[in-house]
């Protein structure tokens, strides 16, 4: 009953409506860390890999924080 209750809250209060909206505020970083990515690629490989993986890295970290804030309803 207690997941129940957890899942019900979930939908109540709109978690996916808000996780869809903090997932579109990562788009343009994560377009912009590609974008550097490929044009740092030209030259250097190194660049390319650090700037995609700084760019999934902030966003998995903002979804892990949004996880965490709805989750533990801070």
């Amino acid at each position: 009953a207690g997941v129940i209750a957890h899942e019900i809250a979930h939908v109540t209060q709109r978690h996916i409506a808000h996780r869809i909206k903090e997932a579109n505020k990562q788009n343009l970083p994560l377009a912009a860390a590609i974008l550097i990515a490929v044009l740092g690629g030209i030259q250097n490989s190194t660049a390319t890999q650090a700037a995609l993986s700084a760019g999934i890295a902030a966003s998995a970290q903002n979804s892990i924080n949004f996880t965490r804030k709805v989750v533990l309803c801070l």
